[in-house]
């Protein structure tokens, strides 16, 4: 082994390598699987009868509107990409715009009106490479609106973690802003690492709060994800 810092060659035992590594392993997966133990995974409304604290919070139209998000899968294929390409930021974006036009009557969101079009679009705008930062993300949709065949924004926001909580969360859902909700899905379905959900609403149960959210793996908009601080990452959103 060889020390760039000191310019020189370091003799290190290999067992003691390979233990420290099997070690620092452990506490990892040891943490993950406290992670998932303490955590719920998905939920449905069904799931959650009984245990529902006050009334649930919705943005119109999310049912009445028939509202009906599209799959990443869907999505991809439009693209011309394989189904598992990691564009969860891009179809979130596009389901925010999708929201938009059919629940809330906002025109000139899509290019020629397509959703798909619009997505394809998006991938370039929000620079995805196997994945979109979600700051990166946040800004491409910024660019797309300053197209002139694309109705611009009345208004926008980011949130890094540190500006993230459960109020800021609350105050946009009952403003009826659909919100780019970016998160660790370790413990949501069988996910791993973090994906860009699409926020519709909110719930406090005797089990926690719970964000319901488009997860972009279907056409649901009957899924809940338990809101643990720690666990989000950024959160963002264009309205009308």
């Amino acid at each position: 082994m060889y020390d760039l810092w000191e310019d020189s060659k370091i003799e290190i035992d290999k067992q003691r390598i390979r233990n420290y590594y099997k070690k620092e392993k452990d506490i990892v997966n040891n943490s993950i699987k406290s992670q998932k133990s303490n955590s719920s995974k998905v939920k449905r409304s069904d799931e959650l009868q009984g245990k529902v604290i006050g009334k649930p919070v919705n943005i119109p139209n999310v049912k009445l509107g028939g509202f009906k998000p599209y799959p990443m899968d869907y999505l991809n294929k439009s693209a011309g990409l394989p189904t598992n390409s990691g564009t969860c930021e891009e179809a979130c974006a596009t389901n925010m715009l999708l929201y938009w036009n059919r629940c809330r009557g906002v025109h000139g969101l899509f290019i020629n009106g397509k959703a798909e079009r619009t997505f394809k679009e998006l991938l370039s705008y929000m620079k995805y490479h196997n994945g979109t930062y979600d700051y990166i993300g946040y800004k491409g949709m910024g660019s797309y609106f300053a197209r002139k065949d694309i109705t611009d924004s009345k208004g926008h926001d980011y949130r890094s973690r540190s500006k993230v909580d459960w109020s800021f969360i609350k105050t946009n859902i009952n403003n009826n802003n659909a919100l780019a909700f970016c998160a660790d899905c370790s413990t949501y379905k069988s996910g791993n690492g973090g994906h860009a959900f699409l926020a519709v609403g909110y719930c406090n149960t005797t089990e926690g709060q719970f964000i319901r959210v488009c997860d972009e793996w279907d056409y649901s908009v009957d899924h809940y994800y338990k809101y643990i601080w720690s666990n989000v990452n950024e959160v963002w959103y264009y309205r009308w």
